[in-house]
Parts: C-alpha cells; sequence; structure tokens
C-alpha cells in the first residue's frame, strides 16, 4: 500500500480530464456524422470524464464523517467501479463497428456478451447495502475488498476480447491499416495494473484519457484517406497501395468501376440524389465483392476493386457478381433512378507492368464498355440512369 496523495491524484485526474476535453473539441466535426462508432466513442469520452472528476472526489471526502462526504464517497467510488466495465465494453462495441462497418453484429451479438457487464454493474449498485466490493467506515474510511478485483478481471477480459475481434478480422479480411490498438490498451493496461496492484495510486483513469487521446490521434489519419460520401478509402490511399504492391513484387488484379449516365441522375433529381446513388453504388460494390477485396472511391463517380491474385476467371466472377448485385438493386429497391455500370478488368503482373500501365489498361477497358453501352442504347441512354 501506498499514502495516497490528495494534490497527486487531482493533478493526475485533472490532467486527463484536459486531454478529454481537447478531444471532444478535435472531434466536434467527427462525432456530428452520428454514427454508432462515432456515439460509442464519445460514450467513452464521457464515462472516462466522469470517472475523472468523482475519484477526486471520494478520495477528498475519505475520513470526512459529515453524512453528505459518506453519500460522496459510496456513490463515487460505485460509478468508478462501474465504469471500470462498462467502459472496456464500449471499446468492444467500438472496435467491432470499426471493424465491421455496420450494427447488425452489435444488435445480433453484444447484447449477449453484455450479460456479464451488467450482472456486475448490478452487483456494484448492491454494495451500497451489502458491502462486499468495497466497505466505507463510520469513520467514513474506503477499503477495497477481495471481490472488487472482480471488475478488474471483467475488464481485463473484455480488453483481451477486442484485441480477439480484430485478430479474426485480420484472419478472415487481411490487415487493418489506421487502427493500432495497442496505442489505446497499452497505457491502461499500465495504469490499471499499478491501480490494482498498489492502493492509493491513483493512475487508471488518467491512463485510459491518454489512450483515448492515443487512438483518436492515430484515427485521424485515416480520415485523410477516406471518401466521406461513401466511406470507402480514396484516391490517395489507392495511390500508396498501388505503390506498396508494385514494390512487393505483388500480383493481383483490378476492376475499373463507371456509373452510366450519371449526370443524369443529378440533373433530373438534384444532387442529394445523387449523391445516395453514390453511396449505394459503395454499399453495393462492397456487398459483392469478396471480403479480401478493397473497394476504392477513384474519382467522382469511377470506382476500382482490387483483387488478390491475378487470376482472369476470379476477376470476370467478381464483375458477374456486381452486375447480380445491381440487378437485383433496380428491380428491389424502388429508387427513381437506376444503377447501371461499365466495368474494365485487367491483371498486374509485377514483371512486366508498371503502376500507369495498369491503370491506364483498366481504364481503357472500362470505357471500351462504356462506349457500347451508349451505343446501344443511343438517344434512349438515358434510361439506364433515370426511370421514367
Amino acid at each position: 500500500m501506498i499514502e495516497p496523495n490528495f494534490q497527486s491524484i487531482v493533478i493526475t485526474n485533472a490532467v486527463g480530464l484536459v486531454l478529454l476535453a481537447s478531444l471532444l473539441a478535435s472531434s466536434y466535426m467527427t462525432r456530428r456524422r452520428r454514427h454508432l462508432d462515432d456515439r460509442m466513442f464519445t460514450a467513452m469520452v464521457l464515462v472516462t470524464a466522469g470517472a475523472c472528476i468523482l475519484e477526486p472526489v471520494t478520495w477528498f471526502v475519505d475520513g470526512n464523517a459529515e453524512p453528505w462526504a459518506f453519500a460522496l464517497n459510496y456513490l463515487g467510488n460505485t460509478y468508478c467501479y462501474i465504469g471500470s466495465c462498462l467502459m472496456p465494453y464500449l471499446w468492444v462495441i467500438y472496435v467491432d463497428v470499426r471493424l465491421h462497418k455496420g450494427s447488425n453484429r452489435v444488435v445480433n451479438w453484444h447484447p449477449i456478451a453484455g450479460i456479464p457487464v451488467l450482472l456486475l454493474a448490478i452487483l456494484n449498485v448492491g454494495n451500497l447495502f451489502g458491502h462486499y466490493m468495497f466497505t466505507i467506515s463510520d469513520a467514513n474510511v474506503y477499503s477495497r475488498l477481495p471481490l472488487s478485483y472482480l471488475n478488474y478481471i471483467v475488464m481485463f477480459a473484455l480488453f483481451f476480447y477486442s484485441v480477439w475481434l480484430k485478430h479474426d478480422y485480420q484472419r478472415k479480411h487481411g490487415h487493418v491499416s489506421f487502427f493500432p490498438m495497442w496505442m489505446f490498451l497499452a497505457p491502461i493496461f499500465v495504469g490499471a495494473g499499478v491501480q490494482a496492484a498498489l492502493y492509493g495510486v491513483s493512475i487508471a483513469w488518467p491512463c485510459v484519457c491518454i489512450g483515448l487521446v492515443s487512438i483518436h490521434m492515430s484515427l485521424q489519419n485515416e480520415l485523410s484517406y477516406v471518401d466521406p460520401l461513401t466511406n470507402l478509402y480514396n484516391r490517395t490511399y489507392f495511390d500508396a497501395v498501388l505503390q506498396a504492391r508494385g514494390r512487393s513484387g505483388e500480383r493481383f488484379s483490378g476492376i475499373m468501376v463507371d456509373v452510366d449516365f450519371f449526370k443524369d441522375i443529378n440533373d433530373t433529381y438534384g444532387h442529394s440524389v445523387g449523391d445516395e446513388a453514390l453511396a449505394e453504388t459503395a454499399h453495393l460494390l462492397v456487398d459483392a465483392v469478396p471480403e479480401n477485396a478493397l473497394v476504392i472511391r477513384f474519382a467522382g463517380d469511377e470506382f476500382i476493386v482490387l483483387l488478390p491474385g491475378d487470376e482472369r476467371e476470379s476477376a470476370e466472377s467478381v464483375v458477374n457478381a456486381i452486375e447480380e448485385s445491381f440487378a437485383t438493386f433496380n428491380a428491389k429497391a424502388g429508387k427513381p433512378y437506376r444503377l447501371s455500370l461499365s466495368m474494365g478488368a485487367s491483371e498486374f503482373d509485377p514483371g512486366a507492368d508498371t503502376v500507369d500501365n495498369f491503370l491506364r489498361r483498366i481504364d481503357e477497358r472500362m470505357y471500351d464498355q462504356k462506349r457500347l453501352h451508349h451505343t446501344a442504347r443511343g438517344v434512349s441512354g438515358k434510361a439506364l440512369a433515370v426511370a421514367r
């Protein structure tokens, strides 16, 4: 046990609050998107901020026998105990949504995974009446009881579960860029481990603040590589990937995709519907291609799909899958417009190709198909894009 120093406790938690305030200010525009991962991140920040406020309060009132001091000691410690499990559970949801780009898994699975967190929260609230997590003496002095370590067990289990989620995702889909989880977890493991081992040390929640700021700073890099409309990686990221694959000698295939008659959608229904059509196109492409493929918004209404390996049959099967997906969309979606694509596919041979040659080849093949579409439709070609 280390003799607690109230001044150092206040300073460390105050520094944590300053970091969180800066984080909230810098992430204001991101949080306005109201995506589920943004909401989870904001919730983690708020839970942590509450703990950084209440933990110094509990140290301040410890030993003060006034009735209000007893209430603050009980309620503050109960909040910190519940928060120590709630915050990593929010992190698990955040990781899953970031990796899988959707909320279906959260709806279907994480309510079940949250049952231990809920039960532990109930146990912590019950401690107000049963005193098995921590106890407060008649002199209002807090003491940690052995069962309190159950909070640490659940907390670390959730964090390790988030590591497993990323490992499992990478095993199925390949490397994940811009998500170095260790930048978040390392300071938390250090802070929580020290505080669990040494009573009187209060650095766990400030270390959570450091972890949140670290992961936020890293993820800001991703924003410069992501198209905000479609949530796909953009041309800048695509260029970096191509250069890296070219240097490594990796063989791959590419499909250039262009939305036919997109200007007619904009002219007829307006740019907001045009934006919706591009977002729908991105969603359909991601759903139609294999899990290990990379879909890029190349420019305007053009997209590129990169596929590992260079088998022509593989690229052709993906083209067929994309065409079937868009045909189903046009038949069932009930949109005022129809989506038609022109596509050109080719293989990249690192021994004979340059990146520029590869891009020129898939672009030319895409335009060959586009000219056929326009010629076939003639004056009525607008019907491909606009439903009368």
